[in-house]
């Protein structure tokens, strides 16, 4: 009874963890992931030994086959939940690379388990079902037992070696289901009527899974709070006041000259506008679509301004992709302002390119203008702010790059990277 109350505990608390991940799986859809793939393995494990105990002692021989193959999922699911969680820590260590020698040896071992447990089916190595439908270990279960500590033991000395890469609340969530599992291998085997590795592996993936969760959504509002604050202070840095003056001082003009030029300009004025406000209540991605037809409502009003002195070219190749909210049009802005107009003849061209490779997607803006020094970016307030805050942007919301290649005289090419395989991590809101 002790037992089946330990098991039913077991299942009850991966279901309420599941439910959990499902609501907040947008604060890390990857980590989600591994949680879902984790908790679910858990519960049929705990399910798989559940329905042997209540088929241990049942006379027949239907019970017999049903016990026999309730008993190798038994095995069968604890191996797997060893290893996705193996999986999931060298994920928390190494996002990107994920921790390469471990995972092959997490798969190496498991790979070994299975193959042993094939063979018992056969053999009896492992454990037997007997005529009155009892289940029995035999001496060949210490071999399971050992497999299990050695990956525990594994994963203690993984995590030890990466303290450094892991919050305070992931280190001690960790150490907990390090330790309390490996307690737990020792318990089951002295008293083996009681299934202590199954209720601690869930009750110290729980704990985890609370410690974890709990930091990550608190980090999900920060960096919602830097996100919003970033794209306001990109949006500001792109509104100046000379713009505006500028700008409504030619519509001005275009109203006594040509009333139907300054219909088109106040058209194209007003959704340059619209584009920099809707970007502060934006989701974290938008369609490049949105985005480039932000950038080409500011080059239609420089265009009104500067005339032929300003040639504009677009070459897109793809834009079936997201990118954060102004992102673009920042770097736009720099080619025309700090490019074109500060170059010695005052007018030049501006390339928006896009390009689509089997891992990312690249948007190129161009110019052949003045050029400058990127490793000495001017201290001017403004380009500064617009660059700095677009790379830390793309690197936040979706693992994206942002590359100047400049050099005074020559022009400047700015390439914004979006890999294709990107983690939507902390900046993603909930749903």
């Amino acid at each position: 009874m002790v037992g089946e109350a330990l098991l039913l505990s077991c299942m009850i608390l991966c279901f309420v963890g599941g439910v959990q991940v499902f609501f907040i799986r947008k604060v890390n859809r990857l980590s989600s992931g591994y949680w879902i793939a984790c908790l679910g393995t858990l519960f049929m494990h705990s399910l798989s030994v559940y329905i042997s105990e209540r088929l241990t002692g049942q006379p027949g021989t239907e019970y017999h086959i049903a016990l026999r193959i309730a008993c190798f999922f038994d095995y069968f699911f604890a191996i797997l939940i060893a290893y996705f969680f193996t999986l999931y820590f060298c994920y928390t260590i190494d996002p990107k690379h994920k921790n390469r020698k471990m995972m092959m040896f997490a798969r190496i071992l498991s790979t070994v388990y299975l193959i042993v447990l094939t063979v018992s089916q056969f053999t009896d190595f492992l454990y037997t079902v007997d005529e009155d439908n009892q289940y029995l270990r035999n001496p060949g279960y210490v071999t399971i037992l050992i497999m299990g500590f050695i990956i525990i033991v594994a994963n203690a000395v993984m995590l030890f070696r990466n303290k450094r890469k892991l919050t305070r609340g992931e280190t001690v969530a960790f150490w907990i289901f390090v330790l309390v599992p490996a307690n737990a291998v020792v318990l089951q085997y002295l008293i083996p009527n009681i299934r202590f590795i199954s209720f601690g592996i869930t009750l110290a993936a729980i704990v985890m899974y609370v410690f974890i969760a709990s930091e990550q959504v608190q980090q999900h509002y920060l960096n919602m709070q830097e996100n919003d604050k970033l794209k306001t202070d990109v949006m500001l840095s792109q509104i100046q006041p000379h713009f505006l003056y500028n700008s409504l001082t030619a519509i001005k003009y275009l109203c006594r000259k040509d009333p139907a030029l300054a219909e088109q300009a106040i058209t194209e004025f007003s959704r340059y506008i619209r584009g920099n406000m809707d970007s502060l209540t934006a989701e974290p991605l938008i369609e490049f679509r949105q985005e480039l037809s932000h950038a080409k409502a500011y080059l239609s009003m420089e265009k009104l301004r500067f005339g032929d002195e300003l040639t504009v070219d677009y070459q897109i190749e793809a834009e079936d992709f997201d990118i954060p909210p102004l992102t673009l049009q920042p770097m736009v802005e720099n080619a025309v302002r700090h490019g074109i107009r500060e170059s010695a003849e005052g007018k030049g061209t501006v390339t928006i390119s896009t390009k689509e490779y089997p891992d990312r997607y690249e948007v190129i803006v161009s110019d052949d203008g003045a050029g400058f020094d990127p490793s000495a970016l001017p201290d001017d307030g403004r380009r500064h702010v617009g660059i700095s805050n677009v790379r830390e942007r793309l690197e936040r919301v979706c693992d994206g790059r942002l590359e100047i290649r400049s050099a005074p005289g020559q022009g400047t090419v700015v390439v914004i990277t979006i890999m294709k395989d990107f983690d939507v991590k902390e900046s993603m809101i909930f749903e």
